[in-house]
């Protein structure tokens, strides 16, 4: 029961995470995010390579330039969770640490 509660609250943490970033962006109805996590940051880590085969050629080229300094990111502030918006700008990105100890790692939502 421990697990279930722990995956609907990071449902919700990310959804919330999601929303915030797209009104910070100003992003358009319908625009592509993609939500990663793990257990600590070593499995976002994880996610997030994982994440680069399972993209089109575009996209892959777009995050493989901002990885490593997501990856920095990433440790330095202790991030588990991370929200990526892809745009023909750039990257947009929101991370976040939320205790997940019952929760499956290194997941990827598109």
């Amino acid at each position: 029961m421990q697990t279930v509660m722990e995956a609907l609250y990071l449902e919700d943490v990310l959804e919330e995470m999601t929303r915030d970033l797209k009104a910070t962006v100003g992003a358009p109805e319908g625009v592509r995010t993609y939500a990663l996590w793990g257990v600590d940051p070593f499995e976002l880590e994880t996610a997030l390579y994982d994440m680069l085969k399972h993209l089109g050629r575009e996209e892959r080229d777009v995050l493989r330039w901002y990885i490593p300094d997501l990856v920095e990111t990433v440790y330095r502030e202790g991030y588990n969770v991370l929200i990526l918006l892809p745009t023909g700008e750039g990257l947009h990105a929101k991370g976040g640490s939320v205790p997940l100890a019952g929760v499956p790692g290194n997941r990827v939502f598109a």
